[in-house]
């Protein structure tokens, strides 16, 4: 059972139930083979079996019957709230203080990017296939905000905080050697 309840516009509930008792209702079989996948009609001298399932095959058999399944969830469930707590711009009320405010047209980062260059060389090392990958992320050293947050109501570039620039020019290099 898998649900979501939305009893108001801005709160989810979810919640799932899995009610289970996952036993084995038999015993199971094997039968033995070497590292060829041959069938083995000896374990112990590895003499090989006439076909597999033949009467010479070797077999064990093990008792699960009865016995809990292991690794398989036997009872789970799970409760969880979403809360979406915005403010209505339109209304232009603060939850917090309870007080009408004016909002201004919040304040637009400048455009931004960078320039990434990737190159890779293919070459042998004796038997193996070796590439030498190189990056430059960043190429030019662009620098510009990823990321900036400003006070609620103020839509002034001079009050951002906590701004989130971009790495400046990175690099990597890796050898791969398959063999």
């Amino acid at each position: 059972l898998d649900f979501v309840a939305k009893p108001t516009r801005w709160l989810d509930i979810t919640g799932m139930l899995s009610l289970g008792d996952w036993t084995w209702d038999s015993n199971a079989t094997g039968y033995y083979y070497n590292s060829l996948g041959q069938p083995v009609a000896n374990v112990g001298k590895g003499t090989l079996a006439s076909a597999t399932k033949g009467e010479d095959h070797a077999w064990a058999k093990i008792n699960l019957k009865g016995v809990k399944v292991g690794g398989s969830a036997q009872t789970t469930a799970a409760l969880g709230a979403r809360a979406k707590i915005t403010r209505d711009l339109s209304a232009g009320l603060d939850y917090a203080s309870g007080q009408t405010k004016n909002y201004t047209t919040p304040w637009m980062m400048p455009a931004g990017g960078q320039f990434d260059l990737n190159a890779s060389y293919r070459f042998n090392i004796g038997q193996c296939r070796a590439t030498f990958i190189g990056n430059i992320d960043n190429l030019f050293d662009n620098l510009y905000i990823v990321d900036a947050f400003s006070p609620v109501g103020d839509s002034s570039w001079q009050k951002a905080y906590r701004v989130f620039y971009a790495f400046g020019r990175t690099y990597s290099i890796r050898l791969k050697i398959n063999f």
